[in-house]
């Protein structure tokens, strides 16, 4: 395998690890909330302040990824990500969970758009924008569609034969 092709395979493989990371406490909540004595209300706050620093760090982080290099900023992300994974498992009560999940957040942003440069470099011509551009129709067609969370589930069997067809 090229090593091109290497990073490409490796930027996708960490790209599914985190989402599968931002996916897995939602899956967990209700243990979480029950062994750390959470109130739904609090639980909110939980998820609301990762996606706000989420959203807070994106572009910065993005940012330092042009300006200080991608190799660099990729593994500042993963460092970080790696270890508010361990922080998160040993939050004992809501304090330390809030800060680990805002400071989660913050660390864990821009990791598609500092990775979409090297997918470019991977795949010639147009192929990468047709590939990119069919997940953001799904994305957004899910939203207006009435049965928008069965067809954002079926996304990837229905997108996927016309990404090929669109790139």
């Amino acid at each position: 395998m090229r090593y091109r092709n290497r990073v490409v395979f490796l930027l996708f493989m960490l790209s599914i690890i985190t989402y599968l990371d931002r996916v897995a406490i939602g899956l967990a909540s209700g243990r979480i909330q029950a062994d750390l004595h959470i109130s739904p209300e609090r639980w909110r706050l939980v998820l609301g302040v990762f996606a706000l620093s989420y959203a807070a760090f994106e572009i910065p982080t993005g940012s330092m990824g042009d300006r200080l290099g991608r190799r660099r900023i990729l593994t500042r992300i993963v460092v970080w990500w790696s270890v508010f994974t361990t922080v998160t498992g040993f939050a004992s009560n809501f304090p330390p969970l809030l800060i680990s999940r805002f400071l989660f957040g913050a660390g864990e942003p821009a990791l598609i758009q500092i990775a979409r440069p090297v997918f470019h470099a991977g795949f010639p011509g147009r192929s990468v924008g047709g590939r990119t551009a069919s997940s953001g129709w799904q994305a957004v067609s899910a939203a207006l569609l009435p049965p928008g969370w069965l067809f954002l589930f079926s996304k990837p069997t229905a997108g996927a034969p016309l990404s090929f067809f669109w790139g």
